[in-house]
């Protein structure tokens, strides 16, 4: 009887001891089979978009009777940092090629320039679909006084001009995506008679 006891003690320990052996193997196997996720920052934590402006008008030249053509075309990259996976921040730049003719009779008066601008911003999404924008940026424009000098050239004068956008966006939020969204201008001039709204649209890619 003392046999059999012993016997079976020893046999419970090796089982034991057995089980112990065998479930730590499992267990670092199954660690082994977990492969690292490694975040790649420029793909998880940022997203990137841009807009595009293309306009004709039909005018006259500042204060005079000479009707003329105007063209702007600009860019608008922009890129986000994700703070979290609603919440993102970034900067945006702005910039554009402004051509003009006018008639001055016999001569054409002709307009070549540049607008630019810098700005920072900080979006909120929320259902799935839609965002709220704000932005603060500064823009460097052209504008034409009316002057012409002796040389038939047309004067100009650069202006600096501060905004504060708030509005609400459009984006389906795919890899590969477009957005529209409308923003009023909380710092446009008040003796202005152009409205204080503007609107966007462009592309982004993992937003």
């Amino acid at each position: 009887m003392k046999v059999f006891r012993i016997t079976f003690i020893l046999i419970c320990f090796f089982a034991l001891a057995h089980y112990q052996l065998h479930a730590q193997s499992t267990k670092r196997t199954i660690q082994k089979k977990k492969p690292k996720v490694e975040k790649n920052f420029w793909k998880d934590q940022m997203w990137y978009g841009g807009g595009f402006n293309l306009n004709f008008t039909s005018t006259y030249l500042t204060g005079t009777s000479y009707p003329g053509n105007l063209v702007y075309i600009g860019l608008s990259p922009l890129a986000g940092y994700k703070i979290t996976s609603w919440w993102s921040v970034g900067p945006r730049l702005e910039v554009g090629y402004i051509g003009g003719r006018f008639s001055y009779s016999p001569e054409v008066l002709k307009l070549n320039g540049f607008n630019f601008g810098f700005g920072a911003f900080t979006r909120l999404k929320f259902a799935h679909l839609l965002f709220a924008h704000i932005e603060n940026s500064t823009i460097s424009s052209l504008y034409l006084t009316g002057a012409i000098t002796p040389n038939n050239r047309l004067v100009t004068e650069r202006k600096y001009i501060n905004h504060t956008y708030l509005g609400l966006g459009y984006n389906p939020s795919s890899s590969w995506s477009y957005e529209i969204y409308l923003l009023y201008d909380f710092n446009a001039d008040k003796n202005s008679t152009a409205l204080p709204i503007q609107y966007r649209a462009g592309i982004t890619y993992n937003f």
